[in-house]
C-alpha cells in the first residue's frame, strides 16, 4: 500500500511537472507572438546592424499614420503616403518611429479641419529625404530658428485646442541627430509648413 502510494505520488508530481513545462511553453510562445506581432507592426523587419535595421519605409510610414488616425478623423484631415517604392534605409527604427509620430502629431494639431498631409521622398547624394507637408497656419518668418528650441511656445496654436509641451521637434532633431541625420523646416505663414527628415 505504501508502494502503490509512492508510486502514486511520484506518478501525481511528473504529469504537474508536464502540465506546468506546457502551461509554461504555451505562456512564453504567447508573449513571444506579442512581442513578434508588436515588431511587424512597427515595420521591424531586416538585419539589425549596429543597432540600427533596415526597415520598408512604406510600411513604417503606414505604422506611423495608423498611430495617428484617430486625431485625423476628428478633424477630417487626410494624411497621404505617396512613397509607393520599396525604400530602404539604414535607420533606428524606434527613434526615427518617434520622430516621424512627433512630426505628424504636430502637423494635425496646427492644421485646419478639412485639410491634407502629403507625405513624399527625394535623395540626394548625402541624404534620403522623408518630406510631411501640411497645409496649415505656417510658422511666421522669425519664428523659424526657435522651432527646434525646448519649451519653445510659437504664435501658432493648435486649431482645436489641443496641448502642446514644447519638446516635441526639439527631441525629434536631437532623435536624427543621433542618427547622424537631421531636420530641417520650410515654412509659409498661413500656407503651411514642411517637415523634412534627413535620412
Amino acid at each position: 500500500y505504501i508502494v502503490f502510494n509512492s508510486i502514486y505520488y511520484e506518478l501525481w508530481l511528473i504529469r504537474y511537472f508536464f502540465v506546468g513545462l506546457i502551461l509554461s511553453a504555451y505562456i512564453y510562445s504567447f508573449q513571444l507572438n506579442k512581442k513578434c506581432n508588436y515588431f511587424i507592426y512597427a515595420g521591424f523587419v531586416g538585419p539589425v546592424l549596429g543597432g540600427l535595421s533596415i526597415p520598408p519605409m512604406v510600411e513604417l510610414i503606414n505604422t506611423c499614420i495608423d498611430s495617428n488616425e484617430g486625431p485625423g478623423e476628428l478633424k477630417n484631415i487626410k494624411i497621404n503616403n505617396h512613397l509607393k517604392s520599396p525604400l530602404i534605409c539604414k535607420i533606428d527604427i524606434f527613434k526615427t518611429r518617434e520622430v516621424i509620430e512627433n512630426i505628424l502629431s504636430n502637423a494635425l494639431k496646427y492644421s485646419n479641419p478639412n485639410s491634407k498631409i502629403d507625405i513624399k521622398y527625394d535623395d540626394d547624394k548625402m541624404y534620403h529625404k522623408l518630406m510631411m507637408q501640411d497645409y496649415g497656419q505656417g510658422i511666421k518668418e522669425e519664428e523659424l530658428p526657435k522651432i527646434f528650441d525646448e519649451f519653445t511656445k510659437l504664435s501658432s496654436v493648435p486649431t482645436a485646442g489641443e496641448s502642446s509641451s514644447g519638446l516635441g521637434m526639439a527631441l525629434s532633431k536631437k532623435l536624427m541627430e543621433i542618427q547622424k541625420g537631421d531636420i530641417v523646416c520650410e515654412s509659409r505663414y498661413q500656407e503651411g509648413s514642411q517637415f523634412t527628415v534627413l535620412i
